[in-house]
């Protein structure tokens, strides 16, 4: 399924007109269909200066994708494979080996599954601090903080869609750019160390459903693709910083241009200070580096490298009487705390040999090491703390080629079809050490113990009493896909078929006790899909796919034998299908049944692990937006949305039988409105409700547990509400200032943690947030005249731009003002 169309670059001169066309995975163009990618969401008065032609009307503009090309259009260089068609247009199309497009409102409407996308300006309007706030967002997307030891920080990521456990997202694939950014995909996918800031983020695609096969291990619980920051044309600055009443602040200053046909773009984005909670103090660095270069027409070569460091206290848990009878932010482990840092690097060539044909191929590698610290749960009051160390080092290098081409049939069908590989290679290394300090003098070894436990000798005859486990593991992975996306109709029938084969060779072993363990899974992973389009407005979609697990590397280590069912992969087979509107009066919406049944599902947690035989999994999601100004030209710059999802579920085997899987409730609410003036001022307002949830599979109720551990989480309802100001300023400047609050009814709830700091975690207040943010173009000579021009002519022109009240795909004709801000 490689190849639909990805976006449209159309550009308009006194010469004859050209039309460009790019075909990507999920999108298709035909004659009479033309399509912008360009992000809707974005304010036109953050264009860079490659977004403001000298001549073309507002209505005329369009805006090529940004990985479409960037170098070479922006070269001046002529576009190969074009050809004359009977209206006077030339049309270029290429087929790209991208797996998601551009998320484009037209790359949802065509994929055959339930996705949505949120866009970093979304996010910064509503003051969100971590990625997994903005991912809460999401329609059917269970974001939670606090349901693992050691992800109770914002730089933890905890998601998870359909049933799948949101714990630190092992059920999910995280991408950046397509790539996985796991300290380990296969064998330690657990996200505790989350490598990007918020802030390097452009836009965030969440597929919950209709993963083709190219994706690789573990989406069952997701996949999620986060479109790093674009390359600017012209030279570019940008500095932005944010902060709330408690302390957590945040910040990141970018460069980026082009030149001489080199393209880069440079970011810091450090994050520091404390939340609502005591013992929450952190600080993190985040840096990303983006490096293209187009050394001929029909080559791009791209890299993106991050780079993260993080330290963090933990506040960890309270019990039940702690909770109600004291502080409810107050923290009763002040040892708890958390280190880690990562390197990542990606590498990217893409190649076009000829019309309808891409290879690209990505290879990647990845470092990561991070560290826990905790304390263990004391049995008396004047007991001493025991604090264990848990260092752990994770290498990952993996190579990925893809190439798609197009057939051509009678009748304007075609077909895509696409097939690629994957080699990875995983090593991990993990060690715990415990420290026992005086009674008098709590804490007093950690310090060295920190630095020393990971370079402690490891004797076999004599070990170290120190060193309570010491492991190592490695994976070999192999994969092979085809997919093939047959189209009919005039594009309005697309029928999608493909496989994946999945092996991968597992072995690890304990050091202190000597015992090895391997084994080698492999599996066939079929998927299809339909999607039908009767009119453009409308389309109706089903399909089905397989999604695959196999052990970790903890599982190995405590595992008894290479035969434990503990070792047993995790297989999850899915049925979808819904409509989706696009652009219908205004109205966009997307409501998608689905059902799922897991076979060996596990939930892998620091100190244990659950594993289910069999669950059952069920639900509706729903999400619906308008703009009235599509029809009303009194409403323009309002809009309102609403959605509303339901999950149940049964576990259908072992002691559990019968229950719920936990962390789900089985209704969800949201809503916001928002109201934009034409000079810059933007208000927003937004409401969520959850029904009960349960945090464990025995199902205990709230208060069971004296821990406050495991039990029942009570329903709670959140409101927010916002105030954000763009304008343009003299000489190609730009100001952004946001002002708002999160909980504003200051709704008391929590999350529960069942790890080594168990307890109940109280959850956000009210919280009042303000961000500012500066950016400056680098403008060519007369492009800044011209720039505050083109302002003025569309303030004062609303009906060119503001009132777009046409039919679908003269709607996608119409441009968008693609801004750029952090």
């Amino acid at each position: 399924m490689a190849a639909l169309l990805v976006g449209v670059a159309l550009a308009l001169a006194a010469a004859p007109p050209v039309e460009r066309v790019f075909v990507g995975p999920e999108s298709v163009a035909s004659p009479s269909r033309e399509v912008s990618p360009a992000s809707e969401d974005r304010s036109p008065i953050a264009a860079s200066a490659e977004e403001l032609p000298d001549e073309a009307p507002p209505e005329e503009e369009a805006i090529a994708p940004a990985r479409a090309r960037p170098i070479a259009e922006a070269g001046g260089e002529e576009a190969e494979g074009e050809d004359d068609d009977a209206g006077g247009m030339r049309r270029l199309i290429v087929v790209t080996t991208d797996l998601l497009g551009t998320a484009s409102r037209f790359d949802l409407f065509r994929h055959a599954g339930g996705r949505s996308t949120i866009t970093s300006e979304a996010a910064k309007d509503r003051g969100s601090s971590s990625v997994g706030e903005v991912l809460d967002r999401a329609a059917g997307v269970r974001s939670v903080e606090g349901n693992a030891g050691i992800g109770s920080t914002s730089t933890k990521l905890n998601v998870g869609v359909r049933g799948a456990n949101p714990r630190l997202s092992s059920e999910a694939t995280v991408m950046l750019d397509e790539v996985p950014i796991a300290p380990a995909p296969y064998g330690q996918p657990q996200l505790s160390l989350f490598p990007l800031s918020i802030f390097s983020i452009d836009n965030y695609d969440v597929v919950r459903g209709g993963s083709s096969v190219r994706f690789g291990p573990r989406t069952s619980g997701g996949v999620f693709n986060l479109i790093s920051k674009p390359i600017p044309q012209n030279p570019r600055i940008a500095v932005f910083a944010q902060s709330d009443q408690f302390g957590d602040a945040g910040a990141a200053a970018s460069y980026g241009g082009t030149h001489r046909g080199l393209g880069m773009y440079f970011e810091y984005a450090p994050r520091f200070g404390r939340n609502y909670r005591q013992h929450s103090e952190f600080q993190a660095h985040g840096g990303l580096v983006k490096l293209a270069y187009s050394p001929r027409r029909s080559l791009d070569v791209q890299s993106t490298t991050h780079l993260f460091y993080e330290a963090s206290n933990l506040p960890g848990g309270l019990d039940e009487k702690q909770y109600t009878e004291g502080d409810r932010f107050r923290s009763v482990r002040p040892y708890d705390r958390f280190i880690g840092d990562r390197i990542g690097t990606a590498l990217r060539a893409r190649w076009r040999p000829r019309e309808d044909h891409e290879l690209q191929t990505i290879v990647f590698f990845n470092h990561t090491t991070r560290m826990s610290v905790m304390e263990r749960l004391r049995s008396l009051e004047n007991e001493p703390p025991t604090l264990y160390f848990r260092p752990r080092r994770y290498d990952v290098g993996g190579i990925e080629p893809r190439y798609a081409l197009r057939i051509r049939h009678k009748n304007e069908a075609f077909q895509d079809v696409s097939f690629g590989g994957r080699v990875m290679l995983e090593r991990g290394r993990s060690r715990e050490c415990r420290e026992l300090s005086p009674p008098d003098q709590p804490g007093v070894y950690s310090g060295a113990l920190a630095a020393s436990c990971e370079g402690l000798t490891l004797d076999q005859d004599q070990p170290d009493p120190q060193i309570r486990r010491d492991s190592d593991a490695r994976i070999a992975a192999y994969a092979l896909y085809v997919d093939d996306k047959l189209n009919l109709l005039d594009s309005r029938l697309v029928i999608t078929g493909g496989a994946r084969l999945e092996v991968a060779s597992l072995a690890g072993r304990n050091n202190l006790s000597q015992r090895a363990l391997s084994r080698t899974y492999w599996q066939v992973l079929p998927a299809g899909s339909l999607w039908f389009g009767p009119i453009d407005e409308v389309a109706i979609f089903a399909g089905y796919g397989r999604s695959f697990g196999p052990s970790q590397f903890l599982q190995v280590d405590t595992a008894t034998s290479d035969m434990n069912f503990q070792l047993n992969p995790e297989i999850a087979d899915m049925v979808e299908g819904g409509v989706k509107l696009m652009e219908l009066a205004g109205v966009e919406a997307d409501v998608t049944g689905w059902y799922r049944h897991y076979q060996d599902l596990s939930d892998v947690g620091e100190t244990m692990i659950d594993r289910i035989a069999g669950a059952h999994v069920w639900g509706i999601e729903t999400e619906v937006s308008w703009e009235p100004g599509e029809i009303w030209e009194a409403a323009e710059g309002l809009g309102v949305s609403a959605g509303y999802s339901w999950t149940e579920s049964r576990i259908s085997a072992g002691q559990y039988k019968g229950n719920r899987l936990a962390w789900y409730p089985s209704h969800e609410v949201w809503g916001s409105a928002e109201y934009a003036w034409p000079f810059g001022l933007k208000l927003g307002a937004d409401v969520s409700h959850n029904s009960p949830q349960f945090t464990d599979y025995a199902n205990k109720p709230a208060g069971f547990d004296a821990s406050g551990a495991t039990g029942q989480i009570p329903a709670y309802t959140l409101m927010g509400a916002f105030a954000r100001l763009r304008a343009p300023l003299p000489d190609a400047w730009q100001i952004e200032v946001t002002f708002g609050v999160k909980n504003l009814l200051n709704e008391s709830w929590f999350m529960r943690t069942d790890d080594e700091n168990r307890g109940i975690l109280a959850m956000r207040p009210r919280t009042f947030y303000l961000s500012l943010g500066f950016a400056h173009d680098f403008l060519p000579r007369g492009a800044r005249a011209q720039a505050e021009a083109r302002r003025a002519k569309q303030r004062g022109t609303a009906g060119a731009i503001g009132a777009r009240r046409i039919d679908a795909w003269a709607r996608m004709r119409t441009p968008w003002r693609v801004g750029q801000w952090l």
